[in-house]
């Protein structure tokens, strides 16, 4: 985490948030609540899926492959730690297939000889990222919806409990619903 090139970099420096921070993140790092993070990831993209095929079906075009997902791991030591929650995946109805030796390279026979072992997921899909936006997009406006796009929030309407309308750098914009995709930021602006 210091290496500026890190995937994930934390510039040195003295902050008390920052120390609570790394102590709380660190004290997280055991077996028992990576377990408990996979879980819960698992359960969060469970039915993505099913989801992905039901967008198909109704017009969104994004490009998805079945190929499955081989996790090629180096490290012995980092292979055998993947080893010991296969339990989880396969809990959740996966169906992990460990491969080592000449199994890994009859799977797939560009593999270097130095990786340790892989994991293979034979029904996981994946899907290009860079198409489902812009298929969600035109699927969208194909339904109705307009975008406003290169104008800045500015607050909301309201009548009671329902948002009747943004209010934008554009102007007022008149809506049914609002979807708060801000990120970080959602917090904040969900407080209007």
């Amino acid at each position: 985490m210091l290496h500026a090139d890190s995937p994930l970099f934390i510039k040195p420096r003295v902050s008390l948030p920052l120390m609570r921070f790394l102590l709380h993140m660190a004290a997280k790092c055991n077996s028992t609540d990576f377990r408990d993070g996979l879980r819960a990831n698992i359960s969060l993209f469970g039915d993505s899926m099913q989801l992905f095929d039901e967008w198909r079906r109704e017009g969104v075009d994004v490009e998805m492959y079945a190929d499955g997902l081989l996790i090629a791991l180096r490290d012995r030591e980092h292979f055998r730690h993947h080893l010991h929650d296969l339990d989880i995946t396969r809990e959740a109805g996966f169906d992990p297939q460990v491969l080592e030796g000449d199994n890994l390279r009859a799977h797939e026979p560009a593999m270097a000889d130095h990786v340790a072992g892989g994991i293979f997921f034979p029904h996981e899909r994946q899907i290009r990222s860079e198409t489902l936006t812009p298929g969600l997009v035109d699927r969208s406006r194909q339904l109705g919806v307009t975008f406003h796009e290169h104008c800045a929030f500015e607050g909301i309407v309201t009548n009671g409990a329902r948002v009747t309308a943004v209010r934008a750098t554009e102007g007022q914009i008149p809506c049914d619903r609002v979807v708060l995709a801000a990120g970080v930021w959602s917090g904040i602006l969900s407080r209007a």
